[in-house]
């Protein structure tokens, strides 16, 4: 098309990060000296991510509950003994089934607390079975013991369940709709569709029927302590 971009640009978009959006020493910045129409405008997806991070540390729960899933990750990541248990009571759990692998929290993807909070609950079962054996296990150090021990005790407490199954519920709310805003060949359309969808499901989270379901999925889990 042999477009000049100093002429012919007339919007810049980017995430967050200061070495885009810096106003002095930024890539906006150094576009807007050979093109001052170029506006810069922040980019969509980025402040939706911003949203949810505030959301995940919106309340000592949720403060507690991905600060225990981020111990959980070091405990079973810190030694190959515990990640040997873990994955062989994947196996015995999820026969025919690809290992998973904790999540880490503190990460820069924007993605890390949703991708953490979901292996929890997709291998969650493997994690009590292994913990357990941890605890049980002679050969456990007293200070590794006691740790398994702590994990597991949280992992069983309702403060924990109800908090992690609400935010289960957003995650697979918000996911779709960050992704469709990440897409090369957007659709506005479509993601004004998403967004109203995504608005009025979790406006529905707010409801009697809705809290009445995470108490029964509660329930569930919490059933696997008395096996």
């Amino acid at each position: 098309m042999n477009l000049n971009w100093k002429t012919n640009l007339i919007g810049q978009s980017y995430d967050g990060a200061a070495s885009t959006r810096g106003s002095y020493n930024g890539l906006q910045a150094l576009i807007k000296q050979q093109n001052p129409s170029a506006t810069y405008v922040w980019c969509w997806a980025h402040r939706f991510n911003l949203v949810i991070v505030d959301v995940v540390s919106c309340c000592s729960e949720a403060q507690d509950l991905f600060g225990n899933l981020e111990i959980l990750y070091s405990y079973m990541r810190s030694s190959k003994k515990r990640t040997h248990c873990f994955n062989k009571h994947q196996q015995l759990r999820y026969p025919g089934k690809p290992l998973s692998r904790l999540k880490r929290i503190e990460t820069a993807r924007w993605s890390s607390h949703s991708s953490a909070l979901m292996t929890v609950f997709y291998t969650y079962e493997a994690i009590v079975d292994a913990l357990d054996e941890l605890i049980n296990d002679s050969t456990t150090d007293k200070v590794s013991s006691v740790q398994a021990e702590g994990l597991l005790h949280y992992l069983f407490q309702e403060r924990f369940l109800l908090t992690a199954l609400c935010f289960k519920n957003i995650f697979d709310t918000t996911s779709i709709f960050s992704k469709c805003l990440q897409t090369v060949d957007i659709d506005l359309l479509a993601v004004i569709n998403y967004m109203q969808n995504c608005l009025e499901k979790i406006e529905k989270f707010r409801c009697d029927e809705e809290f009445k379901k995470l108490l029964e999925e509660n329930k569930i889990l919490l059933n696997l302590k008395k096996i």
